[in-house]
């Protein structure tokens, strides 16, 4: 079995509500492997970039010209030289002069934007939300308490250092989700600054954050809840969790076993990059290095 047709079994004709808010960026790779079976809702405040993003094969495809918040109004909108860094929050050029690329954050112009919260669109499906809004991400979700509840994913930008005054960070972000009932499960694509041009490494400044929610019992029995959460955990390749939750949910037992059994058929695949990663690590020890490798899905 492939997820093609774990999908044709278990999935058939459903679709999974992906909320895209900061839609200007293209949807992760990972998700375009099931952009048919997706009811994609999108939020781009940027006319300039909105005016660029097209259907790309989902099964349902909605986009809205205006900007997610806190609350309902008005706000201003900062566009910078660098279109994906625009945000409302103003650059905070005390941290950012001490890396490379200052430029990228000048202020280009200011625009008035219309802003309405989550929770005012009154959704009728929210299964997966990914933020992205340079610093503003935790606002948008204290405008979406009603909604959260219907929520079973969240992928959202974090990040470790205030790169814009006023932002919030990492934990700020994740004691708020965690008492709304979601756990941290990984970081996915770190981003490192470097302070000089020539230099590699860097400092690790922001990554997107996967957060999932706390299945109660209730939801444990609903067949649809069931199958769209472990089809998550295979996206992001959260195996681990895709297998305790078909293992404490109540779905047919022999449906169970052969979704257990594909689990268990995609985690084997997982053996080489393993072997890859402990040989990288095992060698950078060997020539005392301190640069080891993690792997990032």
């Amino acid at each position: 079995m492939n997820l093609k047709t774990f999908i044709k079994v278990f999935f058939k004709n459903q679709l999974i509500t992906f909320i895209d808010i900061g839609a200007a960026d293209t949807i992760n790779k990972r998700w375009k492997k099931i952009s048919k079976n997706l009811n994609f809702i999108g939020f781009e405040p940027n006319y300039e970039e909105y005016i660029k993003i097209k259907n790309k094969e989902y099964g349902k495809f909605n986009l809205f010209n205006f900007a997610l918040g806190e609350y309902n109004g008005k706000k201003t909108l900062n566009i910078l030289e660098s279109e994906y860094a625009s945000s409302f929050l103003t650059p905070n050029y005390n941290v950012l002069r001490e890396f490379s690329n200052l430029k990228r954050f000048k202020i280009k112009k200011k625009v008035n934007l219309k802003v309405k919260t989550i929770d005012s669109l009154n959704l009728k499906s929210a299964d997966f939300v990914k933020i992205d809004t340079q610093g503003y991400n935790l606002k948008i979700l204290k405008g979406a308490k009603k909604t959260l509840k219907k929520i079973i994913g969240i992928e959202i930008e974090t990040e470790f250092l205030s790169i814009y005054k006023k932002q919030d960070l990492f934990e700020d972000i994740k004691i708020y989700l965690e008492k709304n009932n979601f756990n941290f499960i990984n970081f996915y694509n770190l981003r490192r600054w470097s302070s000089k041009d020539d230099f590699l490494y860097g400092r690790t400044i922001f990554c997107n954050s996967l957060f999932l929610k706390k299945l109660n019992y209730k939801e444990l029995r609903n067949k649809k809840i069931v199958i769209k959460y472990i089809l998550i955990c295979i996206l992001y390749n959260n195996l681990d969790i895709a297998y305790k939750t078909l293992y404490d949910c109540k779905l047919n037992k022999n449906e169970k076993e052969d979704m257990m059994n594909f689990i268990k058929s995609l985690n084997k695949k997982n053996y080489l990059t393993k072997i890859y990663v402990s040989a990288y690590n095992r060698l950078s020890r060997l020539l005392n290095k301190d640069n080891e490798l993690f792997p990032t899905f």
